[in-house]
């Protein structure tokens, strides 16, 4: 596949997500997209980002991001960007979704028959756990509407495979596994020496769910002599919760580059990566996790059920563990380091299966999607046909507070 441009019609491939760039480039969804599009070698592309305001805003115009590849955004408040959405689908011999969050905005396309959906995680339980159930339920449906209407799924883990499988029993859906792939290149051989002044790490945001207060409680329980590094793009959150932490003196705090991570690993013996264990994080297969096994981080958890690592037999430090100071040492540590990295090999192995299987099945698609008859005008421009209705109001709405302009706009239906 790579390497073949093909027709403009039967090569092209409709991504619907955010375009990998420069300034996105730390976003754990955008990192998991660069990753699919480098499956998709030289084929010409186009990305979507639609747009769901009100507002007049920018007109849809594709602009070329390089060669073979453009990017758009087009409104789906406007019948025009639409249907342009819709034939650029039509032409398209494969559209991949990525996560239910932007598949909610294009259901109509799955009726084309040819759409592959990667989900990234379980969204669903995600907003419940985050307290949004009426989210959580609409997510749902989306999510049921995708593994029932779609060519494929594509799930980061085993684990999530099977959860998908026993939440709904009564659909067959194709499933691909492909496992988050780190950017980083793992060292040949690690030569790192044992835990002489112990150096503690984490690399990562500061979301609730990656639990800043409970990595600063084990630290002031410990009270040990480690080094430790804090690397996170939100400085100012984690020098705040550092500081009220009375652990300001501790803690070096810094915000490093990607390219930069590899030596962070490098001085690094230790690295928190505590989840709580919920189906969220027991269906996930966190990239920072794979990179601590890679660079001979051992990872301090709270649960040790995350995604597929558990069953590859990775070896952790428990939290509590940590607080009392019992760390391996010695060779003990390079024997649980050496296990890792044996685990690390798995999961890449992992990868590169599911990455051949996506290649399989986008080869397969050697022609535009082609609809059932009807399904256009049944289904597909429903949107686009209520806009017409919709546009007498949408001025007044475009003046209004956007938040209730959106609010507005779903009690239309639109």
């Amino acid at each position: 596949m790579p390497g073949h441009r093909g027709s403009a019609g039967a090569g092209l491939i409709l991504v619907i997500g955010q375009l990998p760039a420069r300034e996105n480039a730390r976003d754990g969804m955008v990192q998991r997209i660069a990753s699919v599009d480098a499956l998709f070698g030289a084929e010409p592309r186009v990305y979507l980002a639609p747009r769901h305001e009100p507002q007049e805003g920018e007109p849809f115009q594709l602009s070329e991001a390089a060669p073979g590849l453009r990017a758009g955004r087009p409104n789906l408040f406007d019948r025009a960007d639409v249907e342009q959405m819709v034939a650029l689908a039509r032409q398209a011999r494969a559209v991949y979704v990525h996560s239910v969050h932007w598949a909610q905005h294009v259901l109509p396309l799955y009726l084309l028959g040819h759409v592959i959906t990667d989900l990234h995680g379980v969204v669903p339980e995600e907003q419940r756990m985050l307290g949004h159930p009426e989210e959580a339920a609409q997510l749902e449906r989306v999510e049921r509407f995708a593994l029932t209407h779609g060519l494929a799924t594509v799930v980061v883990s085993g684990v999530m495979a099977a959860h998908l499988r026993a939440k709904y029993p009564g659909l067959s859906p194709r499933l691909l596994e492909l496992p988050n792939l780190s950017q980083l290149p793992a060292p040949d051989v690690l030569d790192k020496p044992s835990p002489g002044p112990v150096r503690i790490l984490y690399a990562g945001g500061t979301h609730a769910w990656q639990k800043v207060p409970r990595m600063l409680q084990a630290l002031q329980l410990q009270r040990g002599g480690c080094a430790v590094d804090f690397l996170t793009p939100d400085l100012e959150f984690m020098r705040r919760e550092v500081q009220a932490a009375g652990l300001d003196g501790r803690l070096s705090v810094r915000s490093v580059a990607p390219a930069e991570m590899p030596s962070e690993y490098a001085r690094a013996h230790f690295g928190f990566v505590l989840r709580d264990d919920h189906v969220v994080n027991r269906v996930s297969c966190p990239t920072k996790l794979q990179e601590y096994l890679a660079h001979g981080v051992l990872p301090i958890v709270e649960s040790r059920a995350l995604g597929d690592f558990e069953e590859l037999g990775y070896c952790t430090v428990p939290v509590e563990q940590f607080e009392r100071g019992a760390l391996p040492q010695g060779e003990a540590w390079r024997e649980a380091v050496a296990q890792n990295r044996r685990v690390y090999g798995a999961l890449r192995d992992r990868t590169a299966a599911g990455m051949e299987a996506l290649r399989m099945l986008l080869r397969e698609r050697v022609a535009p999607g082609q609809s059932q008859p009807g399904v256009e005008e049944a289904a597909l421009l429903p949107l686009a046909r209520a806009l017409d209705q919709f546009r007498p109001v949408r001025a007044a709405l475009a003046r209004s507070p956007r938040d209730l302009a959106v609010r507005v706009a779903r009690k239309l239906g639109l």
